[in-house]
């Protein structure tokens, strides 16, 4: 989602439709996980960090609640906070494919300080970086829907 006004406008629909669906079912750690997602990737850093602390409290997948607040941290461009949270996903569920092609992603195009003796990874800046990993993501949803047919 971008910061337009029609990414706004959709996540802004889309948190109604989350409020709404809240207030005839009872909130879990799911619902406040996925508003901490729409709200991360339109810009309410504050009010996704709040909800992502939320969702811990009530029943959830953690897994999934730390793989949501990367996707946040990546588009926040905050790559090391991102790389913390695909980490704990995968602590806690190895086999989730998504967290894994990211974390590859990561590994691949961002340098890591505890890696400073491996001479063969891409050096750029952390937006360049970013970029990277998003181009990545976009061709790898390509060849699922690909393959999907």
């Amino acid at each position: 989602m971008s910061g337009d006004s029609g990414g706004q406008s959709t996540a802004q629909k889309a948190l109604e439709l989350l409020d709404y669906v809240s207030d005839i079912t009872t909130v879990d750690g799911k619902i406040l996980a996925i508003m901490g997602l729409i709200t991360g990737l339109s810009g309410q850093a504050k009010v996704s960090h709040i909800l992502f602390e939320q969702a811990k409290i009530h029943p959830t997948d953690i897994a999934s609640l730390y793989y949501y607040r990367a996707l946040v941290h990546f588009h926040n461009e905050k790559i090391e906070e991102a790389r913390i949270c695909i980490d704990k996903s995968l602590q806690l569920e190895p086999r989730r494919r998504k967290a894994v092609v990211i974390k590859e992603c990561v590994d691949m195009y961002v340098p890591n300080p505890l890696k400073n003796n491996i001479k063969l990874y891409y050096k750029e800046t952390e937006s360049e970086s970013h970029r990277v990993i998003i181009d990545n993501i976009l061709k790898l949803k390509q060849l699922t829907r690909i393959c999907m047919r």
